[in-house]
């Protein structure tokens, strides 16, 4: 049976309607598209399509610093929000009377937003829009500004098949220009916008200043030693602000030459799921600490310490498992019968 033309969406919780027909701004003939539910955050949920576009590093990554620009922030505004990924991160790591603002006019990346937004109980702290940001007038509202916008030339790229995908990654509703002017008409005096961007764009220093921005952060992100910068993370700031610019790019290399992730990778990601004021010292100490321990005393206090900022011995903290597989292994070839391997025991 043909649906009607303003079906609603299915509410079966692992199905949404993707569209199938290719690079259209019409919402079309739609079909059933799988669904999952990932971790964004250690306390919330993201649903996002199995088989569509998938939040990543470069979400997380412009969330992370959009908080660090204004951890004050009490509105915040997500420009192309898709799933929501980028606003909700920099929403976590900000304080609970903050809100969020999404915009997003793509139907399945608007109704997953709002399937995530329910699930984590955040309807009083979350609003969506269904639109263009072209057309979004923000009002100078927003204290902190996000986006990770398309990048590729709809005449140099090659789309994807998958409408979510393509309208993702080549600029069909406008690339980095459209997301500095929509921020610019929100951002609040004293405000800030971050967004993620190919580092090799030379648009990131054009660009911001035909909107009234000052780039003021630049982080270039590697992605093994010795590549090019991939992508980067720009936070900007108005003219009118009295902003100064950047003094230099700093550089955040994520896994070496034999493809090992970094001390200062590993310090990030930890961070990511840390509150916002645990130090980058205490964490990197943390980290140093576990890999330096090597009997059972030094790995009892190197834990105790970690886990004293925060780290937990989640899948990817390779160094607080490695610290606590080796304890267990310690203790387990310790005799349990004896006075001796008693007192020992205890003091594990």
């Amino acid at each position: 049976m043909r649906a009607p033309p303003h079906a609603t969406f299915p509410v079966a919780p692992n199905v949404v309607l993707a569209r199938t027909t290719r690079y259209s701004t019409y919402e079309r003939r739609s079909v059933g598209a799988a669904v999952t539910w990932d971790a964004l955050t250690p306390e919330w949920t993201l649903c996002q399509l199995a088989a569509g576009h998938r939040f990543s590093n470069d979400d997380s990554l412009c969330a992370f610093y959009a908080a660090e620009a204004r951890p004050d922030a009490r509105r915040l505004l997500d420009l192309g929000a898709g799933v929501g990924s980028v606003g909700l991160s920099t929403l976590w790591r900000l304080d609970e009377r903050a809100t969020l603002r999404c915009v997003e006019a793509q139907a399945v990346s608007h109704e997953l937003c709002r399937r995530t937004v329910a699930a984590n109980g955040l309807d009083d702290r979350v609003s969506l829009e269904r639109g263009d940001l072209r057309d979004f007038d923000g009002l100078r509202g927003y204290d902190v500004v996000t986006g990770s916008p398309p990048y590729i030339d709809p005449r140099k790229g090659v789309p994807s098949r998958h409408d979510q995908k393509a309208f993702c990654r080549l600029e069909f509703r406008g690339g980095l220009d459209d997301y500095l002017a929509a921020a610019a008409r929100a951002l609040a005096p004293g405000g800030a916008f971050a967004y993620v961007m190919a580092a090799a764009d030379d648009r990131n220093d054009v660009c911001p200043p035909r909107h009234g921005l000052v780039v003021t952060r630049r982080v270039d992100v590697v992605f093994k030693l010795g590549r090019k910068p991939h992508i980067c993370i720009c936070v900007c700031e108005r003219a009118a602000d009295d902003a100064t610019p950047a003094a230099e790019r700093e550089t955040l290399v994520l896994r070496d030459a034999d493809g090992r992730r970094t001390r200062d990778y590993r310090v990030w990601q930890e961070r990511t799921m840390l509150p916002r004021d645990v130090p980058e010292a205490a964490v990197r100490n943390a980290l140093d600490g576990l890999d330096a321990a090597r009997d059972a005393r030094d790995l009892r206090r190197a834990i105790a310490a970690a886990e004293a900022v925060g780290l937990r011995a989640t899948p990817g903290s390779e160094e607080m498992c490695r610290a606590k597989a080796a304890l267990a292994t310690m203790r387990s070839a310790m005799p349990d019968s004896s006075s001796a391997g008693m007192r020992k025991l205890r003091e594990f």
